[in-house]
């Protein structure tokens, strides 16, 4: 039998760099989209650009690339905080 989660899981996308979750969850998985050149993400467990990083993705132009969240999940206390850099990339994180 499969086990439910307490809290159902979100999706946001996230095109500038901003916070996608303010409090405390689990980071379940997620994927960077590059745009016109090489992207680059950086979560953070913040509400800003300080603090813990959780992941650093580097996606090469015109490609999509997995965060690389371990089965579990990544657990975080303050937030979720995304750095983009590169021309027009997107992330999009899965969260509970």
């Amino acid at each position: 039998m499969e086990e439910e989660s307490m809290y159902p899981a979100e999706t946001t996308e996230v095109a500038a760099t901003g916070t996608a979750r303010t409090g405390s969850g689990k980071l379940l998985g997620g994927v960077l989209t590059a745009g016109a050149d090489a992207a680059t993400a950086t979560i953070y467990d913040n509400t800003s650009a300080a603090g813990k990083v959780l992941r650093t993705v580097k996606a090469p132009a015109g490609t999509t690339v997995d965060i690389g969240v371990p089965a579990c999940g990544v657990h975080f206390g303050t937030g979720l905080h995304a750095v983009l850099a590169g021309t027009g990339p997107k992330l999009y994180l899965e969260f509970s």
